[in-house]
């Protein structure tokens, strides 16, 4: 068949196409051609006429193939007689079904108050726009939001407040010295302890009580519960792999763990003309994810409590394993709280439309396929995943959903049946799968023998709660008798493919075409493309079992049925047509606004965050300013208008990631305003020594965190949620406000300004390969060049641009849009160089000329270590050269040991007492001596020199007494140098270099006073710490013989 002619008109989106999504999965040219981008592919399939050319038969079995797939191989004529297929559910039998609420209130972990709002919210990732014609954001106190919210959150509560579901809860919540739990060595992760618990006995449950209840309440207010689009990242809304329906983290805002629902679930239920069976599938598969997430958050809340383990980080910050349940292979407890309390784990199948669902289906958790290991979640025994597996399948019935939100059934059914009476209903049907991890295959389709026991007498002395409880019971098993009968009428007609093991329906005989064409809803209506009408309505008890009618679509143009494909259907490229005028219009407002606050929102550079943070960001700032509104709608158009004009932003449909262009952002025409200025931000207000440490360990934590920040990331992140992380790793306690301000003054080369609560991370997209590539050179150097020696400026420049290149990175690793471009950041280097580096280099200027020297110090020789590299006679020489060094009074105060130890063998005759090797050197110079110390800036400081006209014993007290003497310590001074000195760009300046301009400057320090004494003082142990380096023990007294480390 010859490829279709795009220009030739479609045929119009059939109804279900209106509703669940056209397939637009490329990777299956098949069934797009087989559904020509006008069917959805979710109806029925009707069996083949006597007069169905081969090409309709072959169009009919893709498409069959394909639902059969979808449905993990069930036949479709099987999940509607079982009642589970949402397409069809309310012709099916649900067409008269009122809408079916709980009244109860809501557990207070998770009612409105836990719930964030526009102003408790992350400021990087915060929530979505509603869309789709609404107003506001997908936040709990949105009336729109918590409309649909309700109920899941009333039946999550019926969940957790029901004693008849806590033996689970109860075996996880015990005391870490409980019988019921034990430790062993993890055989998959290395220095790690499994932890292993099983449910408790009634012996221990009557030993030692667990409160469930009131554990689970006073979860509330630590736990920040949040909607977020389940397709991105849950912590920073960037790419990810593969999609989820909830997450638990333990840190998503200062000192709060957060519990994320996927925002498309609400959305759903926030759909135009949504049924009743579609609403019930959605709420209650939303409340048993709720549930799942919070089994995580439990464990998390009360792992002090509930985990004899101790984490490997005295912080706690690392998280365990977590726990093993009995015989269960795999450590994830969310489905392991499913498999206990609701006795299986739910697997929706989606349509084509995020959100709305087709069918669920109940699975036994683990089942290595659909519960792969990752991280900390491993199988037991090693392996496990990778032997053959195999478990039955079944349909839920969404009748059976549907009895969940009965206030009745918990109030009366669950009191008198207890916790199996949430057991699911046996099923008259079943599908073997077979695999293990790495593949997936159908066994057998089973009938099952249910054996349903007649209904229960109610008679008439009865309680009324116990009625209730049996009617509720009756109920079900009609239902079973139900399905039982459809599935014997539809299955027994069915033939199977030995082959693929797919069921045929029987053919059906050929129908005269109606004499007219009735409207869509009325009984008897058009055919549902492939399908044949049958009428009836849902079967009453005693009454033989009513045929099922099949799904409707939109009318078809043909009398009969939907023509045959002719040509190969290609999915043709996403082409806008042009924007109107008034698009145009609503387009070039959203540009003036963008325009206008583009400094606030964070867009001054080559910005990267997700569109929801940008339209939030922009949509709050144009209600606070001028009172205007920003929709969804108005957004899609200027998306449109920059894609086309390729200036100001970019939109990834797939990542739904926003990156700022530099072109487009002039003023135009009648643009009036000026852009707002960039935001401020505090100075940090720690006392000078206090900040000079966390200088240092900001520095760490950029340089050791490059990894997380990849080039394709965001660059917004929220200021209170990256200060948290930096105290949760260094147990600091630094403000959100001081570490902002630290960040963006002390760090600009990888830190700027973003919207309003957020920081941006600035750096080139490649630091972290700079900055490990600089460490393995220096480490190298280290051995043969001085501390204070000349280092190659060129060469240490193009190191440190490595961070621009992406030279060596996977093509798919590497930057779409460059944080930072190398052209426009030609002096970058020096101020990495100063900010990020001072363990590694130092700048100074000579001559005019700007001198880069080597500052690293690596590892120091030990007193041991030293006896293997020098011999006694170097070491008495090196101690009668600093003894004469610091008597001369002109000999410089300050010095680099490379200059220093070129001085000591000059002054060295004896060839055999000369050093040569750099680290031998210093390591002398860093033992203790009262003569000289190590400054932070890696220079060596002399004592003053001794005054002649003094006696030694004047000498002696001037020494050790003086204010800012030599000995214990004295005042402490300012990093940066003596009295009188200059100020140190970051505590490492060279002696009498001036500052690199626009470096950060550090001021407000103390000086040191009495001349000599610097920060630390010659104390007698536990001298200054050098950064990056050992601590430098200086006692004060050299011995007067022999090896003065050793003591005499």
């Amino acid at each position: 068949m010859a490829t279709n002619n795009q220009n030739i008109p479609r045929r119009p989106l059939t109804e279900f196409a209106q509703k669940y999504g056209v397939f637009k999965n490329r990777s299956q040219p098949a069934i797009i051609h087989a559904l020509q981008g006008y069917k959805s592919g979710h109806t029925p399939v009707s069996a083949n006429k006597p007069d169905d050319s081969a090409n309709r038969e072959e169009w009919k079995k893709i498409i069959e193939d394909y639902q059969f797939g979808q449905a993990q191989g069930f036949p479709m004529g099987w999940i509607r007689a079982l009642g589970a297929y949402i397409p069809t559910a309310y012709t099916d039998f649900a067409a008269g079904w009122p809408k079916t609420e709980l009244h109860n209130s809501i557990h207070p972990l998770i009612d409105g108050r836990e719930w964030e709002t526009l102003d408790r919210c992350s400021k990087s990732y915060p929530p979505p726009l509603i869309g789709n014609g609404r107003s506001g954001f997908m936040v709990a106190d949105n009336e729109i939001i918590w409309d649909v919210l309700k109920p899941i959150l009333q039946l999550t509560s019926r969940y957790l407040d029901n004693a008849h579901l806590w033996p689970w809860w109860d075996a996880l919540l015990s005391e870490a010295n409980s019988d019921n739990k034990i430790t062993e060595e993890s055989p998959s992760l290395k220095d790690t302890q499994n932890l292993c618990f099983r449910m408790r006995t009634g012996e221990e449950v009557s030993k030692q009580t667990v409160q469930v209840k009131d554990l689970l309440r006073a979860m509330a207010g630590h736990w920040h519960l949040r909607l977020r689009s389940m397709c991105c990242s849950p912590s920073h809304g960037g790419p990810q792999d593969g999609d989820w329906f909830g997450v638990t983290m333990p840190f998503g805002g200062p000192g709060k763990g957060t519990i994320t629902l996927g925002a498309e679930l609400i959305r759903a239920l926030l759909t135009k003309d949504l049924k009743e069976p579609e609403r019930i599938m959605l709420v209650t598969f939303c409340a048993r994810t709720l549930a799942h997430e919070i089994a995580h958050a439990a464990a998390m809340h009360y792992q002090r409590r509930c985990d004899p383990r101790v984490p490997a980080e005295t912080n706690g910050f690392k998280a365990l394993p977590e726990a093993y349940f009995q015989d269960e292979a795999l450590n994830e407890l969310g489905h392991s709280m499913e498999q206990n309390v609701f006795k299986s784990d739910h697997l929706p199948i989606m349509s084509n439309t995020d959100g709305l669902m087709l069918m669920m289906i109940n699975a036994d958790f683990p089942f290595p396929k659909e519960h792969q290991a990752s991280g900390f979640s491993q199988y037991l025994p090693p392996g496990k995943d990778l032997e053959p597996h195999a478990q039955a399948r079944t349909l839920v019935p969404i009748e059976w959903m549907r009895m969940l939100l009965f206030p009745d059934f918990w109030d009366h059914y669950i009191n008198r049946y207890g916790g199996d009476g949430i057991n699911p209903d046996k099923a008259p049907a079943a599908r073997i799968m077979l695999g293990n991890k790495y593949r997936q295959e159908y066994g057998d389709l089973l009938r099952v023998d249910l054996g349903i026991l007649s209904d229960l007498p109610i008679t008439a002395n009865m309680s009324p709660e116990g009625t209730v409880a049996c009617q509720l019971e009756n109920m079900r098993r009609n239902m079973q008798r139900v399905a039982r009968d459809r599935l014997e009428m539809v299955a027994g007609e069915y033939t199977i493919d030995p082959k693929t093991g797919v069921f045929s329906p029987p053919p059906l005989p050929i129908l005269p075409p109606p004499q007219e064409e009735p409207s869509n809803n009325a009984p008897g209506g058009s055919q549902a493309q492939e399908t044949a009408q049958i009428q009836g309505g849902p079967q009453v008890q005693g009454q033989p079992p009513a045929p099922l009618p099949q799904g409707q679509e939109a009318p078809a143009r043909a009398p009969r049925d939907p023509p045959t494909p002719t040509s190969v259907y290609v999915l043709p490229d996403d082409i806008k047509e042009p924007l109107k005028a008034s698009e145009v219009h609503a387009a070039t407002r959203i540009a003036t606004l963008l325009k206008y606050f583009r400094n606030v929102l964070g867009l001054h550079c080559i910005a990267t965050c997700t569109e929801d943070a940008l339209l939030f960001n922009l949509a709050l700032l144009a209600k606070q300013h001028f009172q205007e509104d920003v929709t969804t709608e108005d957004w899609a158009y200027f998306l449109r208008a920059c894609s086309s004009a390729e200036k100001m932003i970019t939109w990834d449909s797939k990542t739904k990631l926003i990156h700022a262009l530099k072109v487009g952002w002039e003023p135009s025409e009648p643009e009036l305003r000026s852009p707002l200025p960039r935001p401020g931000w505090p100075e940090a207000t720690l006392e000078p020594n206090a900040l000079y440490e966390m200088i240092d360990h900001v520095r760490s934590f950029i340089l050791s965190c490059a990894g997380f920040y990849p080039p394709n990331a965001v660059t917004w992140y929220d200021d209170e949620v990256v200060a948290f992380h930096f105290n949760a790793l260094y147990g600091c306690g630094v403000s959100t406000a001081d570490f902002k301000g630290i960040c963006l003054t002390y760090f600009s080369s990888c830190w700027t300004t973003g919207p309003p609560g957020c920081m941006q991370y600035n750096a080139p997209n490649y630091l972290e390969k700079m900055a490990v590539g600089i460490d393995e050179h220096v480490r190298s150097l280290s051995e043969s060049i001085d501390i204070g020696a000349a280092a190659p400026t060129g060469l240490i420049q193009n190191a440190i641009n490595v961070a621009f290149e992406g030279v060596g990175v996977p093509e798919k690793d590497k930057a779409t849009h460059p944080r930072h471009l190398l052209e426009d950041n030609r002096d970058w280097w020096q101020k990495a160089l100063l900010e990020l580096l001072p363990d590694y280099f130092s700048i100074t200027m000579d001559g005019g000329q700007m001198r880069i020297l080597f500052t690293y110090i690596g590892s120091i020789y030990s007193n041991d270590e030293l006896l293997d590299h020098m011999t006694e006679e170097q070491a008495i020489a090196f101690y009668d050269f600093v003894t004469k060094y610091w008597e001369v009074p002109t000999a410089k105060r300050k010095i680099w040991p490379s200059e220093l130890r070129n001085l000591y063998n000059s002054y060295q005759t004896d060839e055999s007492l000369k050093i040569k090797l750099p680290r031998v050197f210093f390591s002398c110079l860093c033992m203790p001596s009262k003569y000289s110390k190590i400054t932070p800036e890696r220079q060596v400081e002399f004592a003053p020199a001794p005054e002649p006209a003094k006696s030694a014993e004047g000498a002696n007290t001037q020494g050790q007494n003086a204010q800012g003497g030599a000995q214990g310590g004295g005042q402490e001074g300012n990093q940066g140098g003596t009295q009188g000195g200059p100020q140190t760009q970051e505590g490492f300046q060279a002696q009498g270099g001036p500052q690199v301009q626009g470096g950060p400057q550090i001021q407000g320090g103390p000086q040191a006073q009495g001349g000599f004494q610097t920060q630390g003082g010659f104390q007698a142990q536990g001298g200054p710490q050098v950064q990056g380096g050992p601590n430098i023990p200086i006692p004060p007294h050299p011995p007067t013989q022999g090896w003065w480390w050793r003591g005499n």
